[in-house]
């Protein structure tokens, strides 16, 4: 959908334009009932579905080494920084390769560093097509839920993939 002020074309069902930040919310999200398949399920299904998982959650004081190694042990690509309630930053895999590969002493260094600052997130109750939007545009492969009982999680672009193949 077309943001009538900047013209910048959003996904479908955005509430603010990816650009200007204007408020689409007066523009209609398209008739699913006349999709079908894939395209139904990504504007009929709300991120609740796709089975939000739990969040990596650690103080900024956390050091990269420490991060490194609940991520491998946990299997997951990101933390959050922060508490259950309270999103101050995001740490991924990218992150760490990018800000950390090379430097010395990982052990010592600490995530609010090298994380990424108030980031973006969307709730449990939003389209699908919210987090196929956020992922495709801004390249991100996690996004942090907030989650209807008040606390966050998580959800990568693995996930959106295992909900078209059902």
């Amino acid at each position: 959908m077309k943001c009538p002020d900047c013209g910048f074309e959003n996904i479908a069902g955005e509430e603010v334009c990816g650009s200007c930040s204007a408020s689409l919310s007066s523009l209609a999200l398209p008739e699913a009932k006349a999709k079908q398949g894939v395209q139904r399920k990504i504007l009929e299904g709300s991120i609740a579905d796709l089975g939000v998982h739990d969040a990596l959650v650690v103080s900024p004081q956390t050091t990269v080494a420490e991060a490194v190694r609940l991520m491998r042990e946990k299997k997951m690509g990101c933390v959050l920084v922060g508490d259950e309630r309270t999103l101050l930053g995001i740490c991924t895999e990218r992150d760490l390769l990018r800000e950390v590969a090379g430097m010395q002493e990982p052990e010592k260094l600490r995530l609010s560093s090298v994380m990424t600052r108030d980031p973006q997130y969307l709730r449990d109750d939003h389209p699908i097509a919210f987090a196929f939007h956020n992922m495709a545009l801004r390249n991100y492969r996690h996004i942090p839920i907030l989650r209807a009982n008040g606390k966050f999680g998580i959800i990568s672009s693995r996930d959106l993939l295992r909900y078209l193949c059902r």
